[in-house]
């Protein structure tokens, strides 16, 4: 006997994100559950992706607060054994900031809840959260021959690939957030850095960075935790990555290169249409 129907799997962006049954034509067991939604067993591939079976009339809606994702894909069950398609992603996209400069900034960090969130941690080239920070568990690095697998321009690191800027595949921002999101290039961040106003101020109770630009739009930086990636590879030391830095007081912003299993945070950009 052959089944259809399809896997959904919310990634909230943020707390706020929820699901809220359609009053009228959802699944009667679609309900939130700590900022996930979760429908009926069977259960195939994990916590956050159940399998709904499709009769050709059920039919329900998903309300997301303000950004989030939704992971989908079609699949026929065959004597009790799930076969999928292809992954399809929604975005409930994040409006980017127009500073008046070359692209358009994130208001806040890839994982934050806000504004007023440092966000989430990650490895350069890993697209999920990262807080060991070890080698062994890095994502392009063969820790039984201490050598990477990808991105390397030099042999004595690892296998050459010659890839000094992130594949879509391997940045978090592109993978976390969609659309035209990415991690920003060196340029950008000197970009952002010279031709805008930094200023330390306290909000909500919070210290933090306004950046305002030109145009005098403004974005907010914690005026506390501020290294963050870039999305280029160190060629030089192929153990590193590129990165920049700022303190509380800015009495300076700082580009360098850190070892890229180093969790940092992510301020994504936003190519404009």
């Amino acid at each position: 006997m052959a089944v259809c129907g399809f896997t959904i799997r919310l990634q909230p962006f943020a707390d706020c994100c929820r699901c809220i049954p359609e009053p009228v034509r959802s699944h009667p067991g679609l309900r939130p559950h700590n900022g996930q939604c979760h429908i009926p067993e069977p259960a195939f591939s994990s916590d956050h992706e159940t399998i709904e079976k499709w009769n050709g009339k059920n039919d329900f809606r998903i309300y997301m607060g303000q950004v989030g994702q939704i992971l989908y894909r079609a699949y026929v069950e065959i004597d009790g054994v799930a076969h999928y398609g292809e992954t399809k992603r929604y975005y409930n996209g994040l409006k980017g900031v127009d500073l008046g400069l070359s692209i358009n900034w994130a208001p806040m960090n890839v994982g934050a809840e806000n504004v007023f969130r440092v966000g989430s941690k990650f490895a350069w080239g890993e697209t999920e959260p990262n807080t060991t920070g070890s080698w062994e568990n890095y994502r392009w690095y063969d820790s039984s021959i201490n050598m990477f697998t990808k991105y390397c321009t030099d042999a004595s690191y690892g296998t050459v690939d010659n890839k000094t800027q992130l594949d879509r595949s391997d940045d978090a921002a592109y993978i976390n957030w969609g659309r035209k999101w990415r991690m920003p290039t060196e340029a950008e961040l000197r970009e952002l850095i010279t031709q805008c106003e930094w200023k330390v101020e306290k909000v909500n109770g919070i210290d933090m960075l306004r950046v305002t630009g030109p145009n005098g739009n403004y974005i907010f930086f914690s005026a506390v935790y501020g290294r963050h990636w870039t999305i280029y590879l160190d060629t030089t030391y192929n153990n590193g990555a590129k990165c920049f830095n700022f303190d509380s007081q800015i009495q300076v912003i700082r580009f360098w290169n850190d070892y890229r299993n180093i969790p940092y945070f992510i301020r994504a950009v936003q190519m404009r249409d």
